[in-house]
């Protein structure tokens, strides 16, 4: 930065703080993009190789609107994130270089953050712009990375013990890959009995778990102080149930809950990476420039 010419730095400094200090000038900036810019916004955060489930609700061949966005806007592959360590990824430098390390949820900065992308996602969702979801979807789940999640603990003993208690199913899917088929008429009413009994049960003790006590449990902090940012600034009851609905049907349990349940070690590991990469990214001269201004 030292490099280049005195003016333009200063307007650079100048546009960096606008971002930190005027909430309406990241909402606005971000909800005059295009639909495709908005998805490519998010490109560095989406997976190449995203995991489907074996119970598809949707035919095989038809692809979905977000499907078609996402093959629209080129998302790197691992290799090229890996060399490109968020250089090339504008939303990591909104969320993260623009401000400090997250230092808790009562921080000046934090509060500062948040209270600028509490802006941004209420004018994305009051003004229903499309390809919302995605873009929602990432900041919020970059919300969730900064704190830890309280019922990981126990998220990962239920998993292991569900495991256990439904080897019974694997088996079952082995006689019917193998062609063996069972002796009796009776057994396969057993068997489907005994899978309807398994699932009644792993749903109830996963609510279970997530209705823990509030320290144990539930939506993660990050996106509470994030989503409740964002209700209090919509006006519209309606906008607001809408807000709501999103955070808990279509991130939580569509998103953040399954790839918590299908992939735990990745999510552990993302979320690590996200709270502790700052060290490696942070530069000495937006420090100072903080400093000398205040």
């Amino acid at each position: 930065m030292h490099e280049i010419p005195t003016k333009t730095r200063d307007e650079l400094l100048k546009f960096i703080v606008k971002i930190r200090t005027n909430p309406d000038f990241l909402a606005g900036r971000i909800a005059s993009l295009s639909q495709s810019e908005l998805v490519s916004l998010t490109a560095f955060h989406q997976s190449s190789a995203p995991v489907e489930s074996v119970i598809s609700s949707q035919p095989r061949g038809r692809i979905s609107a977000t499907q078609q966005n996402r093959s629209s806007a080129h998302i790197p592959t691992p290799v090229e994130r890996l060399l490109s360590f968020h250089r090339h990824d504008p939303l990591s430098a909104l969320l993260y270089t623009i401000f400090a390390n997250s230092t808790g949820p009562d921080s000046a900065e934090d509060l500062r953050r948040t209270e600028a992308w509490a802006a941004t996602c209420a004018r994305i969702i009051t003004e229903g712009k499309s390809g919302m979801d995605q873009f929602m979807s990432t900041v919020l789940s970059a919300w969730a990375a900064m704190r830890e999640w309280p019922a990981k603990g126990n998220l990962e003993l239920y998993l292991m013990s569900l495991l256990q208690d439904g080897a019974f199913l694997l088996e079952r899917a082995e006689e019917q890959s193998t062609g063996i088929k069972p002796q009796a008429e009776q057994r396969n009413s057993k068997n489907e009995i005994a899978a309807e009994e398994f699932y009644e049960m792993a749903v109830k003790r996963l609510f279970e778990v997530l209705d823990d006590e509030p320290s144990a449990g539930g939506i993660p902090e990050g996106v509470l102080e994030l989503g409740n940012a964002i209700i209090r600034k919509i006006e519209d009851p309606k906008k607001q149930r809408t807000a709501e609905t999103f955070i808990v049907a279509k991130w939580f349990f569509s998103k953040f809950l399954t790839n918590a349940i299908i992939n735990p070690e990745v999510s552990h590991v993302k979320a690590v990476f996200l709270r502790r990469r700052a060290s490696f990214r942070n530069c000495g001269w937006i420090e100072g420039q903080r400093r000398d201004r205040g």
